[in-house]
């Protein structure tokens, strides 16, 4: 199942240092733009009390947009009555129910997104998401515009196929020979298919495009790389910039045995590798 990166900057955090991450959902009182007071905080005064301490807020209903929803603001006092104050003030109040995340020492997003993505780009840089279109021909119709998901600056149209027979299923598809069924032309990004051969309007096109990866972004965007590696990776990267030579040195091994572990578990590939038999 695909990780969202909002879990992922969450999971850096709170396996990197005991007491580096909590989370909660703001009391039946609700808070103001600059203030909460949480009775089930446990920590002692001046935990969240730091120069380098976050809070960042999400909505508390699923699917129920937040104005607040992942804003992050900077700590300025915490005391032993479990009351959190921030800077600067919230576009609107908290309200009750609504979950907030704390975070020490690190930016939940410039920090421990920053080493999310240099993970990512260190162990998987040819990470390659694939896009399908589907478009039906049109009886005597050569020209067809190409959706911009298959076709753009960054996206490469790999494959064509065409429908074969009355009904429209994944094995009913024969691939078409680019210069031979049709050829492309690219106008600056924007693409147009040009079949060669008589169309028909009960056939169905599949475009198959791929691109490579792009960083995470929002909250909300998932990759699929093991947990495990990107966790490890990223954690060591923490422990470099923040000077810590033992967390370091053991990030990193944890590292490296997560990408031998990865590679080991990967399927088999049978390759065909030409070869010369003396006799």
């Amino acid at each position: 199942m695909p990780i969202t990166y909002r879990t992922f900057k969450e999971d850096v955090v709170r396996g990197y240092r005991i007491g580096a991450y909590a989370s909660s959902t703001v009391p039946t009182q609700g808070g103001t733009t600059t203030v909460l007071a949480d009775g089930n905080r446990r920590e002692a005064a001046g935990h969240w009390d730091r120069v380098d301490t976050w809070i960042k807020f999400d909505t508390g209903q699923p699917g129920v947009a937040s104005v607040n929803d992942s804003a992050v603001r900077l700590i300025t006092g915490y005391s032993t009555n479990q009351t959190i104050t921030w800077a600067p003030a919230l576009t609107v109040s908290v309200p009750s129910g609504s979950g907030y995340r704390l975070f020490q020492s690190f930016h939940p997003d410039n920090d421990a997104g920053l080493a999310i993505n240099t993970t990512l780009r260190a162990n998987f840089p040819e990470r390659v998401v694939y896009a399908v279109a589907t478009m039906n021909e049109e009886t005597d119709v050569r020209s067809y515009a190409i959706a911009s998901a298959v076709f753009n600056t960054i996206t490469k149209l790999v494959k064509i196929e065409r429908s074969v027979g009355s009904l429209v299923s994944e094995w009913q598809y024969r691939t078409l020979r680019e210069g031979h069924d049709y050829t492309v032309v690219d106008y600056a990004g924007t693409g147009r298919l040009m079949v060669q051969y008589l169309p028909e309007a009960s056939r169905v096109l599949r475009l198959t495009a791929e691109r490579a990866s792009q960083e995470l972004t929002a909250d909300t965007d998932t990759t699929d790389e093991p947990p495990n590696l990107v966790l490890s990776g990223a954690r060591a990267f923490l422990a470099a910039q923040e000077g810590d030579k033992e967390r370091l040195a053991y990030w990193t091994q944890r590292h490296e045995q997560d990408k031998r572990d990865y590679v080991k578990n990967r399927p088999a590939q049978a390759l065909a590798k030409p070869h010369f038999k003396v006799s």
